[in-house]
């Protein structure tokens, strides 16, 4: 008998969901800014994320421990998470730009796929059987979404950026399961937020100055809202298990996509549409398999649970 859900997990239920209304909503007020504002690109947002995050850490973590400024820039693997994690946002604000909402979210959104197979070969995780299953029927339905029926004459380089980027935004996730056992949460978004900025704002060049006060007004409620949907998840994960708030988290691709053609026309084939349930559908499964694991693996459950601090749970 399924057992039913305890106050905490319905308010952790609830907060996933939340995140995943404020992500949606980011990511289409983006795509309204790039279709009617010349100057806003995925640079430009990727910039204001990043000084919208660190404003935000930095009025809601002041004084804490937990905002370690300086091993931003000390400590190499936090280096490396900040330095992928802004390249992942950057990738993504661009493919929504050039392959509009949807279709870049649902590529975007595969990084469980590749972050199981990483973590097979880099962590010699056991997958299992299930787990291999849903591999290949995510990969499967990839091939539907992109190939149309195996024709890859429409598969465009803004599909390969994003697939890019799903795979960075898996290693990504190996990267802060090892940095949680020595920093807390605020510490490694800051990571991803500083050099969001570093690394765009070369980029932007005088797009910069282009931007109209009204243009900046919008992207600073985008990454407002994509700041508060990244500290809800976190205190989400908090109260409920990492299957379950990821699971809430596959119904951004399907909403974005629905907002897509509702505001912006954007549409898709039947098999384009079968594929994205598919691929969808492989990862929400991956992401609700448990792996076997030996007893005196740092990554089984039991010794997580054991060897958990409470103010060290991480956003995906």
């Amino acid at each position: 008998m399924t057992k039913n859900l305890t106050s905490d997990e319905r308010r952790g239920a609830f907060l996933s969901l939340l995140s995943v209304v404020f992500f949606v909503a980011n990511i289409l007020v983006l795509k309204a800014l790039n279709v009617h504002a010349e100057a806003v690109d995925g640079w430009v947002g990727t910039v204001t994320r990043g000084v919208v995050g660190l404003a935000i850490l930095t009025l809601v973590f002041r004084g804490s421990q937990g905002l370690k400024w300086k091993a931003l820039v000390t400590h190499p693997l936090l280096l490396v998470r900040g330095i992928i994690g802004a390249t992942t946002i950057a990738i993504l604000y661009l493919t929504v730009d050039h392959l509009g909402a949807g279709r870049a979210l649902i590529l975007n959104q595969n990084y469980p796929l590749f972050a199981g197979i990483l973590a097979a070969i880099l962590l010699k995780e056991s997958l299992g059987w299930r787990g291999g299953l849903c591999l290949l029927a995510g990969f499967v339905g990839l091939i539907l979404f992109l190939g149309s029926g195996m024709d890859f004459e429409g598969v465009s380089f803004w599909d390969g950026l994003a697939l890019l980027g799903a795979f960075l935004a898996g290693l990504v996730v190996l990267l802060i399961r090892h940095l949680r056992h020595d920093f807390q949460p605020p510490t490694i978004y800051a990571a991803q937020c500083l050099f969001s900025v570093v690394i765009a704002i070369p980029v932007c060049g005088g797009k910069v100055a282009a931007v109209t006060p009204t243009a900046w007004g919008f992207l600073a409620v985008a990454a407002t809202l994509v700041t508060a949907g990244q500290l809800l998840l976190t205190h989400a994960f908090r109260v409920i298990s990492v299957a379950k708030g990821s699971g809430v988290q596959m119904l951004l691709p399907p909403i974005t996509a629905a907002g897509g053609m509702l505001f912006f026309g954007e549409s898709y084939t039947a098999l384009e549409a079968i594929g994205a349930v598919v691929t969808l559908g492989a990862t929400w499964l991956l992401l609700n398999t448990r792996s076997p694991q030996p007893k005196d693996s740092p990554m089984h459950p039991l010794n997580s649970v054991i060897n958990k601090k409470p103010t060290t749970t991480q956003e995906p």
